[in-house]
């Protein structure tokens, strides 16, 4: 997969999906007619590099990206004490726990929790 795009007009969205925030986002976007480049984090992987450009658009750390109620979370890591890099990898190996939807455009990134956040996101973009 290529390095994360920085052109301020190309919308891209990290999801999975089964999320039923994903499912929704996508319908969303598909009915207003949004061209979006689309990742699927259950089939295209990213590396720690653009996990770090995502968690630097969002200033979170890595652990904040992660969805530690999620049951994907607590069945692979019950109990976890994980430095930065840890944190990366997991990541980067286990998708299905990170917080998604993600919206990208340009430098500007946001965890998507409510679908319809995307069209404040996108009209804080344009122009």
């Amino acid at each position: 997969m290529s390095e994360l795009t920085e052109n301020p007009d190309q919308l891209n969205i990290y999801y999975l999906p089964g999320s039923e925030t994903s499912k929704q986002l996508m319908a969303l976007l598909e009915e207003s007619r949004v061209p979006v480049h689309t990742i699927d984090l259950s089939k295209d992987r990213i590396t720690p590099t653009q996990v770090e450009e995502l968690l630097n658009g969002l200033a979170m750390q890595p652990e904040e990206l992660v969805s530690k109620d999620s049951p994907e979370f607590k069945e692979l890591f019950p109990d976890v004490d994980l430095d930065t890099a840890d944190w990366l990898t997991m990541i980067v190996k286990h998708p299905e726990i990170i917080r998604r939807p993600i919206a990208k455009r340009g430098k500007k990134v946001k965890v998507i929790e409510v679908p319809t956040e995307i069209l404040k996101f996108i009209e804080l973009e344009t122009y």
